[in-house]
């Protein structure tokens, strides 16, 4: 099999052979057959036939072998071997065929196969396998294609049968190769002069020819037989280039008609060229007179696929793209501009890349050197050719338009169907320019390019316009041009009258700024720039020309002349500045000075070349956009006659867009007013139109100055609709926009003819201020104003005008009075003033600043001009009230000053005339916000209340509010009470109201009646107070009188007042807490009246409920609550304790709890606390507020009760507590003491405190007087003090109320209860801590083992926290059997979950933790194990799956172990679960220095490691050993490695492979977690390293160094190059890495100290290079290069580095010459040597 291979082997299996008896191999014969192949001819055939007699079956080798050695034919071979008499069958041929196929994949030789050996083939076919078949068909494809097979099939051969017929007789041979490749295809020579049919023909063809070579033959014998076809040459692309050559015309037709076309991607580059040379011919010839073809929409697009898809191959061929180039120039002004872009596009690709770079290929000179060939320049000239004919071609279609006018009778008819008859060739135009060809910014463009592109450019701009044929060119478009092709291909003067052509055409400001900064070359200092340079000049005159812009005044838009002045100033700084200023060259910003410039808000306006427009954008962008606009509106000179849609349109476009620099021409403003104020079609369009035509106006008024046209305008427009408030409206949206108000006043006196309109004019204007005019028209008209009860008068209608009178309010004494027409005048007119946001220039002028109003003398001489029949009177009281009124925020003489006299006079003559306080109450409501701070002086000088009629009383009381006028009390509140009529309710509410909180400074001056409703305590003396509750005139109201009123009066005042409400207790309640003396005789009043029957009706009426009981027991809790609260508060916040007798009487009276009703006395109820005043009671006791030094005298009244509630009960045994040793001892005693027994409370009390020996006794006869119900009562007291379910984790600290000196006394109820109420509760956790908690320590563990044999509990979290011996807080201890039989109550499920938390803490606190130990493994040993399918433990006893012996535990066993072996008790021993469980120990250190983690807790006693040794003997995986072994290593750590590898093997003698070293170590198969993990000691880290380096030494290989730098020898430079961390870049290793060297072999310290001195370049590691330099031997020293390795480092340690490590090796070489020993450093190329040697330590100046 390993010489015939294993295709041969698997089907030719050889019989055994024999030899006089004995087995020979396959082997043997075949070195027989070789031995007799190479025997000479005429032995040949005699020692093949003795070969054969021994071996017959060797005849298929020997054909093989004849074939190889002798180099025999197939045919002559298989001949042989038949002519000595042996049979071969197909056999003979498909054996060797097959061996020869195998053995050619190794020996790459070939054998001879002819005409005879295909016979031989042939007649065998049908039984040859498809193997050999292909074998033979594929070199028959060899033999066709070779001259001797050529020869031979033509004749040559002993058949004489014609070239086709031989082929075709092979058929069945060269068919079987399925797929040939393009190696074994034939040439198209060989289809020749088959003459077969056409079906078989192009079926040879496809599968066997590679029509790519030379096909002129075939072609030529094709189109001789039709055969020829489209599909077939599209099929067949080699052929195309054939039938170029041969038809070039039938191509280009199948081509252009897409019949024909190249299928692959890239065709080559001479089929291209041969096409393009039939196409150039064909449609566009060279011959003069000769038109060129026009061209369908389907022809252009063929040809723009076929030039884009196929002119990528020529640039790989740069010889055929220069023969191509005028071709391509050709047949591109074929196409139409719309189909030439990608074309553009493909062949600028073929000369530039993406980034504008050269894409030409360099190709080989003639003297070998690289170097650009000819065409490197043939873009330039491709470009010039393009231009040149692109003219040309413009030209051409200029003489056929014009011929054709003129063919056609001239005029405009005749020009426009000549525009119409363009025919090819097109012109190139400047969009395709810009889009489709690369600009290269390297070009170096010879003259003949620029006058080429300079005119094809100025004619592309001279011809562009509106006309069919001509490009509509825009001005994007040309800006594009002349900032790249322009500055790219023109010099300045060339660039300069190219944009001077084009700003002709495209009179567009928004075109020559950004055209300007495209072709102007970067702004340089002006030396660059020489005056008399062409660069100066093109920058003279672009700034000339922008310069011109800034001349034509306001009629220059304002975006227009900020971009002038930015581009101005950026490109010209220093001339900008000498004419502007250098103010203004400041005020436009950083981004002048910028290197980018600043960024235009004027975008480009995309206008088109030659086209007029009369659009507002492009008259806004215009030159002189005010001539094209008025020449626009001369030749519309009656467009709002004839209105058409268009002019409509026209117009519409010129209000909204047009410029206001434009509107403000006299013409247009006059113009487009006329033509809105004419009559259109769509009246809802012409109205909005004109209203922002009218703001228009509006704006241009500051700069026109002229108020007439807009007047006019508004006037005659019929369109404006309601033209206030659309010019209300317009002026709202120029509020900020602020100009004289002289311009509008006449459109404000045209509008206004009532004060109001104009006011809202003024607002919607924003104006602060009138003057002037205005001012005077403002109080001309004020006395116009609306009447505001005239129905006609409101603009609202009737309606409005009925809802505002009856807002007003009128009120008069009798009902048909109504207010006189003077004051509603009046009022009328201060409804304006008091709407008015403006102030008058009149006031500025006549109030000085900081002035009062009283103290101007002019202020009454005016108001005595301008209201003469007004009297004036002051009030008397008016200056208290303007102190009053500063007191509450009022202001100075505000109306004045925005007035000044004229307006103060109004409101102070509508004041005079007395008006009603209603009207003040809505002017108040109406006026905006503080208008009443402005006129409140003229109220409280000229406003007379009492002529007021009356029926004002509550107009009155409103002006009192504090947003009215409350600075009137004083005055009103007299008034108002005496119209107020006695005993009506509402007046007593009124007046309550209006008294409220205020103070009075004397009672006189109002009705005594109203006493009682006013606080008289506010503002009165206590000596008043005194005398009038003295005098029985007065009886003070509890709510009046304030804690901190009442706390301020004194003891006798305070005794006074209590007196005075002696029999009523909802008084006393709130009073007592505030007194300030005893409270004994007031407590026992308050009290007795709360238990009096006669306050039953009191009580009742204040409580809550159905009956008459519930209710006087609500009134009853509520007084006292409020009596309670007050007496907490004097205790606790004000640090007045109650005293004994006051705690008494207290405590004695009120801690009852109300009893409840018998039968004889159903309706009668006890009255007593409820729970909430008992809390309150409570808080007396537990908050301190009790006297500290009598509280047992309470506590005792408490305690001794015998109806006291619950909660004061428990208060009274808490404070207990607080007592000292000695009064609680005798306080128990006293208790103790009674003849009856105490109450259950005071018993659990006592129980649950720590009490002396002497009255132990004493309760244990008080709990044997209790029955059963009450031992159960008490048991439920002390098991609802504690948590109800406390959890495990609380076991030991939830109890903190027990018995603690009767726990004997309470263990046997509290196990009976706890056997009682576990069928129905399921054992309460509350009872069961209660019950370990009375169980003495040694008694728990058996009664809880008790309790789990019979079945009574189950082993759950809590009685595990019990039992816990390692918690800080326990004082069990368990014995190893308790702990046993614990274990074996504890379901094995559970095990894992309790490992940490329960099993490992017991076996850790326990003194002999080894025994803890045995019994817990025998457990674990001893659990059965399941099999494979089922993953889970079956724990059931007596199961007999574990019958067979098992040496790997499953995983949870594995766990089990895991963990025991890592578990270490945290810091706080929190029972936690698995959160605290400790994990697998971390990696090692990797810096040094830090210590290791320590091991299991457990492992430190050497009894557990021994008994875990055994275990893991037994049932221990790989993995646990890893552990174990580690967490033992840690604890006794070394550096012996020997030791610590032959523990290892010891332990785990699996993980060494069979085969040793030849050192005798074998080598360790762990894992990198697992050698990081037994990496704890130097010993444990040496071992690794030297078995595992591989995974050792990354992970171990730092700290090995560290603990011994000597290990380094012991370790190869690979080894130590694979320690990541010893790194010559980091500077914290250099310490570490001097050790190493210092310990290395000398040839290696060498490399390690040369790289080391790299890096660090210090002194001292030169004495390091020293040391390791000089013990090294010869060959390493003359290796090492110092002086080219340490180039960088030469100049400042070379002269040391040569002196101290250099010279003293090389100068104590025998044999050196004296010459060479003496030379001066300077020649070395050193600075002198240092002085001192380097052992000294100085520093060498070098």
């Amino acid at each position: 099999p390993a010489v015939m291979g294993p295709l041969a082997f698997r089907k030719m299996p050889v019989p055994p052979t024999t030899w006089d008896g004995r087995q020979l191999s396959f082997l043997e014969m075949h070195r027989n057959v070789k031995n007799a192949c190479v025997r000479s001819q005429e032995e040949l055939e005699s020692a093949l036939t003795a070969l054969l007699n021994r071996w017959p079956s060797a005849r298929f080798l020997l054909v093989k072998t004849l074939i190889e050695v002798k180099r025999l034919p197939l045919h002559e071979a298989f001949h042989l071997i038949c002519k000595l008499g042996f049979h071969l069958d197909h056999t003979g041929i498909l054996r060797p065929v097959l061996w020869i196929l195998e053995l050619r994949k190794e020996r790459q030789d070939e054998i001879y196969i002819g005409l005879q050996d295909f016979n031989l083939a042939l007649r065998h076919w049908s039984r040859l396998d498809a193997d050999v078949q292909n074998f033979f068909g594929i070199r028959f494809l060899s033999y066709w294609q070779s001259p001797r097979g050529q020869l031979e099939l033509h004749g040559g051969a002993a058949e004489s049968l014609e070239y086709g017929d031989s082929v075709a007789k092979y058929k069945l041979i060269w068919d079987a190769v399925a797929q040939p490749t393009m190696a074994q295809k034939l040439t198209p020579d060989r289809m020749c002069k088959l003459k077969w049919p056409p079906l078989e023909t192009v079926m040879l063809m496809d599968r066997f020819v590679d029509t790519a070579g030379d096909a002129a033959e075939l072609v030529r014998e094709l189109r001789s037989r039709d055969m020829l076809t489209a599909a077939l040459l599209t099929q067949h692309e080699g052929m195309i280039s054939a039938v170029a050559q041969q038809d070039g015309g039938w191509l280009t037709e199948q081509l252009l008609a897409g019949e024909v076309h190249f299928g692959r991607a890239a065709p080559q580059a001479s089929c291209v060229l041969l096409v393009l040379r039939a196409f150039a011919e064909e449609l566009a010839p060279e011959e003069a007179g000769t038109p060129a073809q026009a061209l369908t929409a389907q022809k252009a697009r063929h040809l723009s696929s076929f030039l884009t898809r196929t002119l990528v191959q020529l640039g790989y061929a740069t010889n055929m793209l220069f023969q191509a180039l005028p071709l391509l120039i050709r047949l591109l002004l074929l196409l139409k501009p719309s189909d030439r872009p990608p074309v553009l596009q493909a062949v600028s690709g073929l000369y530039l890349d993406s980034l504008g770079a050269s894409a030409l290929a360099l190709v080989p000179s003639s003297d070998h050197s690289f170097q650009s060939t000819a065409t490197e320049q043939s873009y330039p000239a491709f470009l010039e050719t393009l231009f040149l004919r692109s003219l040309r071609a413009s030209q051409l279609h200029k003489q056929r338009r014009a011929q054709a006018a003129e063919a056609r009778g001239g005029g405009k008819e005749g020009a426009r169907h000549g525009e119409e008859g363009e025919h090819a060739p097109y012109a190139l135009r400047v969009s395709e320019v810009v889009s489709a060809l690369r600009p290269c910014p390297s070009l170096k463009a010879p003259p003949s390019l620029q006058t080429s592109f300079l005119a094809w450019a100025q004619e592309a701009l001279a011809g562009a316009g509106p006309g069919a044929a001509q490009e509509r060119l825009e001005a994007q478009t040309v800006v594009a041009l002349l900032s790249g092709w322009g500055r790219l291909l023109c010099t300045p003067p060339q660039l300069l009258s190219l944009w001077l052509a084009a700003a002709e055409r495209l009179p567009s400001w928004s075109f020559v700024l950004r055209s300007a900064h495209g072709i102007l070359p970067p702004p340089h200092p002006p030396s660059l720039y020489p005056p008399d340079s062409p660069a100066a000049a093109l920058r003279e005159a672009v700034y000339t020309r922008l310069a011109e812009g800034l001349e034509q005044g306001q009629y220059l838009p304002k975006g227009v002349q900020t971009a002038l002045h930015l581009r101005l100033a950026h490109l010209w700084p220093s001339r900008y500045t000498a004419e502007h200023g250098i103010k203004a060259f400041l005020a436009l910003g950083p981004s002048v000075r910028s290197e980018h410039g600043p960024v235009l808000a004027l975008p480009l306006v995309q206008r088109v070349v030659g086209v007029e427009s009369e659009a507002a954008s492009d008259l806004n962008d215009a030159i002189d956009g005010a001539g094209r606009l008025a020449t626009a509106l001369g030749r519309r000179a009656t467009m709002e006659k004839s209105k058409t849609k268009e002019e409509w349109q026209l117009l519409d476009n010129w209000v909204r867009e047009l410029d206001l620099a434009l509107c403000a021409h006299p013409t247009v403003r006059a113009r487009l007013s006329a033509c809105l104020c004419a009559s259109w079609s769509d009246k809802g369009a012409l109205a909005h139109l004109s209203a922002m035509w009218l703001l228009r106006l509006l704006r241009l008024l500051p700069t026109t100055n002229d108020s007439r046209g807009l007047v006019s305008f508004v006037l005659k427009c019929p369109h404006l609709g309601r033209k206030r408030e659309v010019l209300q409206q317009q002026l709202t949206s120029l509020a900020p926009l602020s100009f004289d108000l002289a311009l509008l006043h006449p459109l404000l006196a045209a509008l206004s003819s009532e004060p109001e309109h104009l006011l809202d004019l003024l607002h919607a204007l924003g104006c602060q201020e009138i003057y002037g005019e205005t001012e005077a028209l403002f109080y001309a008209l004020l006395p116009r104003a609306k009447d505001p009860t005239a129905a006609t008068q409101d603009p609202r209608g009737p309606e409005a005008a009925s809802t505002l009178a009856q807002s007003l309010e009128w009120v008069t004494a009798s009902p048909g009075s109504s207010p006189s027409a003077s004051l509603l005048s009046c009022y009328a007119q201060v409804l304006v003033l008091s709407r008015t946001k403006f102030r008058t220039r009149d006031s500025l002028r006549t109030l000085p600043r900081a002035d009062c109003v009283d103290a101007d003398p002019a202020f009454w001489a005016a108001l005595e001009a301008y209201a003469p029949q007004t009297e004036v009177l002051v009030h008397p009281e008016a200056e208290a009230e303007a102190e009053e009124e500063e007191q509450v925020g009022g202001g100075a003489a505000g109306l004045y000053q925005q007035f000044g006299p004229k307006g103060e006079a109004v409101v102070a003559g509508w004041l005079a005339e007395s008006p009603p306080p209603s009207q003040l109450l809505q002017l108040t409501a109406q006026a905006p916000k503080g208008w009443r701070d402005r006129w409140s002086y003229l109220v409280r000088s000229h406003w007379r209340p009492e002529r007021c009629d009356l029926g004002q009383e509550q107009a009155m009381a409103n002006l009192l509010r504090p947003d009215a006028f409350p600075e009137l009390w004083s005055r009103l509140v007299p008034l108002l009470l005496q119209q107020l009529p006695a005993g009506s309710e509402w007046a007593e509410a009124l007046a309550e109201d209006v008294l409220k909180g205020r103070k009075l400074a004397s009672l006189e001056k109002i009705p005594a009646r109203w006493w009682g409703a006013v606080d008289v305590t506010c503002g009165q003396s206590e000596s008043t107070l005194l005398r009038l509750v003295g005098e029985g005139r007065l009886r003070l109201r509890p709510d009046h009188l304030l804690p901190s009123l009442f706390s301020e009066f004194s003891l006798d005042t305070q005794q006074l007042v209590l007196n005075s409400h002696w029999d009523a207790p909802e008084a006393l309640v709130q009073l007592v807490p505030l007194f300030a003396g005893g409270l004994c005789p007031y407590l026992q009043q308050v009290l007795d009246l709360l238990e009096s029957q006669s306050t039953r009706p009191l009580l009742a009426a204040l409580g809550d409920g159905v009956e008459a009981g519930e209710k006087a027991l609500s009134g009853y809790n509520k007084l006292l609550n409020t009596l309670l609260c007050g007496l907490r508060v004097r205790s606790r916040d004000q640090g007045n304790p109650l005293h004994t007798d006051e705690q008494l009487i207290l405590f004695s009276r009120c801690s009852s709890p109300p009893a409840p009703t018998t039968d004889a006395a159903p309706t009668q109820l006890l009255l007593g606390l409820d729970s909430s005043n008992a809390g309150v009671l409570a808080d007396l006791l537990e908050a301190k507020c009790v006297d500290p030094q009598h509280i047992a005298s309470v506590v005792h009244l408490v305690l001794g009760g015998r109806r006291v509630h619950r909660q004061v009960r428990d208060a009274a045994l808490r404070a207990m507590l607080r007592l000292s040793e000695g009064e609680r001892r005798a306080l128990i005693c006293e208790l103790l003491g009674s003849k009856h027994r105490l109450p259950l409370q005071v018993i659990f009390s006592l129980s649950v405190t720590t009490l002396d020996p002497e009255v132990v006794g004493q309760v244990e006869a008080q709990l044997e007087q209790l029955s059963g119900q009450e031992w159960d009562e008490l048991v439920d007291l002390l098991r609802d003090a504690n948590p109800s379910k406390p959890g495990p984790s609380a076991a030991h600290t939830s109890v903190h109320t027990w018995p603690r000196s009767l726990a004997h006394a309470f263990h046997h109820r509290l196990l009976l209860r706890f056997l009682q109420d576990q069928p129905k509760t399921g054992g309460a956790p509350g009872l069961l801590l209660l019950l370990a908690k009375c169980t003495p320590p040694p008694q728990l563990p058996p009664l809880i083992l008790a309790l789990l044999s019979r079945e009574v509990l189950a082993l759950d979290d809590m009685l595990l926290a019990l039992l816990d011996a390692g918690h800080p807080a326990s004082q069990v201890s368990l014995s190893p059997l308790q702990f046993r039989a614990l274990l074996e109550h504890l379901p094995a499920h559970g095990w894992q979950s309790r490992m940490a938390s329960w099993i490992l803490p017991q076996i850790a606190a326990a003194t002999s933790p080894a025994a803890m130990l045995a019994h817990f493994l025998s457990l674990l040993l001893a659990l059965p194990l399941t099999s494979d399918t089922n993953p889970g433990l079956d724990f059931a006893r007596g199961s007999e799956a574990t019958g067979g012996a098992v040496h790997f535990a499953p995983p949870q066993i594995f766990a089990l172990l895991h963990e025991l072996i890592t578990w270490r008790a945290a810091p706080d021993h929190a029972h936690s679960t698995r959160a605290n469980r400790t994990k697998p120990p971390p990696p090692p250190h990797q810096e040094g220095g830090a210590e290791a983690e320590e091991g299991g807790q457990l492992l430190e006693a050497n009894e557990v490691r021994t008994l875990l040794h055994a275990v893991l003997q037994q049932r221990g995986e790989r993995r646990l050993w890893v552990v174990f072994l580690a967490g033992t290593w840690r604890l006794a750590p070394t550096t012996d490695g020997v030791l610590r590898l032959a523990e290892l093997r010891a332990a785990l003698p699996e993980l060494f492979a069979e085969e040793g070293k030849a050192n005798g170590m074998a080598p360790l198969k762990l894992t990198s977690e697992e050698v990081r993990e037994l990496g704890v000691d130097a010993g444990s880290r040496a071992a690794l390293v030297h078995a595992v380096p591989e995974q050792a030494l990354p992970e171990l290989g730092l700290a090995l160094l560290q603990d011994d730098p000597e290990a380094a020898r012991t370790l190869s430079d690979a080894q130590l190059a694979a320690i990541p961390q010893l790194k010559v870049s980091d500077d914290k290793q250099w310490p570490l890495l001097r050790r190493v060297i210092a310990s290395l072999q000398p040839a290696r310290a060498v490399g390690m100290a040369v790289a080391l001195l790299e890096r660090t370049r210090e002194e001292r590691d030169v004495t390091l290079l020293q040391a390791a330099f000089h013990a090294a031997d010869p060959f390493t020293q003359r290796q090492a290069h110092l002086r080219s390795r340490l180039a960088p480092l030469w100049p400042r340690l070379g002269p040391l580095i040569q002196a101290t490590v250099i010279d003293p090796v090389a100068l104590a070489a025998p044999g050196l010459p004296p010459a060479v020993a003496s030379l001066p450093p300077a020649l070395l190329g050193l600075p002198p040597a240092p002085s001192a040697a380097l052992d000294s330590g100085s520093t060498s100046k070098a």
